[in-house]
């Protein structure tokens, strides 16, 4: 099922930050396989803004399930942080 962008589904989570493209997007991927029933309807966006910097993302989940899957995550010893889409996230997400 694709992600419909939403005023409550406008959270997401930062896995992590790197340097090139490839770790990002795996760190996504391990995410969303670990935490499968909150992200497996969310979309990963590797976001790298105007640095030099690849962040891993999965956007489409509302505030209570972006809280909910970096609470799993950091009990599995993962790194996360809740983050709000700005539009430009929004726009590539969809």
């Amino acid at each position: 099922m694709a992600t419909v962008w939403t005023p409550e589904n406008q959270f997401g989570i930062q896995v992590g930050a790197y340097s090139k493209f490839k770790p990002a997007q795996k760190a996504a991927e391990r995410a969303t396989k670990a935490v499968p029933t909150l992200l497996s309807d969310a979309r990963i966006v590797i976001d790298r803004g105007n640095s030099n910097i690849y962040r891993a993302r999965v956007f489409g989940l509302s505030k209570t399930d972006a809280d909910a899957a970096c609470k799993k995550l950091k009990a599995k010893q993962t790194d996360c942080l809740v983050v709000k889409a700005d539009s430009t996230i929004a726009q590539s997400a969809q």
